[in-house]
């Protein structure tokens, strides 16, 4: 091989190396810039208050003896409509608490268990709205129901707020997932689900 064939293959190796010390040197300039963060959510409000579950009228009636089959009876049925209620299966606890307020008409136990599922079976309503909304791809309408069902029902914000965030979740709203969860936490700090979710999307928004 000519010394000149041999200078012009030294010069190309040469310019090689220097280009690629160039970008090396480039990418770790880049990857020490800073991360351009988005603003940290604005917390959702809290609700103002708790929508109070209407006290049933139960009239007054002379007190009379219930006869022990009736009344263990009674119980029983009240004591499935809890199990029923806490499984989440509302209507299934209604029917339960209705067939013991039928056995202890006078009593104020089953009226009020009956009127605490009613309210739950109209947030059942309520959030089956918000979710239907939610899944035809409507968020900014679900997004709007579900503060204002919230507005002054902490209950229904408390309850819901798990699976709404799940949804904003899966469409990628995150901003407002994050929005939720910053109150949700703050009110239940012992759920931990949702608060290590917070912690993990804490690394997208500055403080």
């Amino acid at each position: 091989m000519s010394s000149d064939r041999l200078g012009v293959w030294l010069d190309r190796a040469i310019l090689v190396l220097v280009v690629a010390i160039l970008v090396r040197g480039a990418f770790l300039v880049l990857g020490r810039r800073p991360k351009v963060l988005l603003p940290l959510p604005v917390a959702f409000p809290v609700p103002a208050a708790s929508r109070a579950v209407p006290r049933p009228v139960v009239m007054y009636r002379p007190p009379r003896k219930v006869p022990p089959m009736q009344r263990k009876a009674a119980e029983g049925y009240m004591r499935e409509g809890s199990r029923f209620f806490n499984a989440g299966s509302f209507t299934a606890a209604r029917k339960a608490f209705l067939t013991a307020q039928a056995l202890l008409p006078f009593e104020s136990a089953p009226a009020q268990a009956v009127a605490r599922v009613e309210s739950k079976l109209e947030d059942e309503n309520v959030w089956a709205g918000i979710n239907e909304k939610a899944a035809r791809g409507d968020l900014s309408r679900a997004w709007t129901d579900f503060a204002s069902a919230s507005a002054d029902d902490l209950p229904f914000f408390l309850d819901y707020t798990p699976p709404f965030a799940k949804i904003l979740e899966e469409k990628g709203e995150i901003a407002s997932e994050v929005s939720l969860l910053r109150t949700y936490c703050k009110l239940r700090p012992q759920s931990f689900p949702e608060l290590r979710k917070l912690e993990s999307r804490s690394f997208l928004f500055a403080k």
